[in-house]
């Protein structure tokens, strides 16, 4: 039962670090394609929500490695 838990948990683990890994691509995509012309309000909220979300895919990747250890003690 424990085992099947944590695969599921890795499971959306994998989920929310591939949308966030994707989300972060595409909008650092964004920023150096619109640097020239975007405003300066813009450019640094673009930039604070890409280092948020570049948060989440680090702690999403640890979460996923201290879940997968988990399994391996098992």
């Amino acid at each position: 039962m424990m085992i099947d838990k944590l695969k599921e948990q890795i499971g959306w683990l994998k989920v929310t670090y591939a949308l966030a890994l994707a989300t972060d691509i595409s909008l650092v995509a964004w920023i150096f394609n619109n640097f020239d012309t975007v405003s300066f309000v813009k450019l640094v909220i673009s930039l604070f929500v890409s280092f948020f979300i570049t948060l989440i895919i680090f702690l999403s990747n640890k979460k996923a490695n201290q879940k997968m250890n988990q399994l391996e003690d098992l």
